[in-house]
């Protein structure tokens, strides 16, 4: 189960942690952000399959579109940390760089 997700300089996001449980609900104003959580958990279902391009494409964005305008970084990071069913921790975690769709990984078990 995914326990927890981080993202840094995604779109309005800058820097986020979003603690998750069996049932997690997103309720906020308009422009709240609300749509960029969730544009940013399908962006990291993408990074997982290796589909960003694509992905990006699809919405006529550029690796530029993704950062955060209120941030001076020039990348985005992302992380999942989750549990699973044996009980052990892992971290997943990735970067990505503005002018290419040049990924950074890592990945940790607790």
């Amino acid at each position: 189960m995914i326990e927890s997700i981080n993202l840094r300089n995604f779109k309005s996001l800058g820097d986020v942690e979003l603690k998750m449980g069996k049932f997690t609900c997103l309720i906020g104003m308009n422009g709240s952000g609300k749509s960029t959580v969730l544009q940013a958990i399908d962006f990291i279902s993408q990074l997982m399959v290796g589909r960003v391009d694509e992905w990006l494409d699809a919405r006529g964005w550029s690796v530029a579109d993704l950062n955060c305008k209120l941030r001076k970084e020039s990348n985005v990071t992302t992380g999942v940390k989750f549990k699973t069913s044996t009980g052990k921790t892992l971290t997943l975690g990735w970067g990505i760089q503005p002018k290419s769709v040049a990924l950074h990984g890592r990945n940790h078990a607790a």
